[in-house]
């Protein structure tokens, strides 16, 4: 049974992959500079995502991880100092999994 993936991009390198009823954010950048097109999508579609990925540390993958996280309950994996970034705000350090460690 063929089951469809759709893939969302959300602008930058963030994007929202959803298949079989699982649904990804990737590098979410909800930020938008002035004359910029606006984030595509309502934040509300965002709360329900299964699982955050944060692919490296810069601002424009990792700047919203904070507000993203905030906005459910999904697991984050993220470079290790960007872990300890969100823990130091209040994100739940068992929802934050290293996903590359600090040498």
């Amino acid at each position: 049974m063929a089951t469809e993936t759709t893939c969302t991009w959300l602008g930058t390198a963030g994007w929202l992959i959803e298949h079989d009823g699982t649904t990804l954010l990737s590098d979410p950048f909800l930020s938008r500079p002035a004359g910029v097109a606006p984030f595509p999508l309502s934040r509300e579609r965002l709360k329900d995502a299964d699982a955050i990925l944060c692919t490296h540390g810069h601002f424009d993958h990792a700047m919203d991880l904070e507000q993203v996280a905030r906005l459910g309950d999904a697991p984050l994996w993220a470079p290790e100092v960007v872990c300890k970034r969100l823990a130091s705000l209040g994100i739940d350090p068992d929802r934050l999994h290293a996903n590359e460690t600090a040498e």
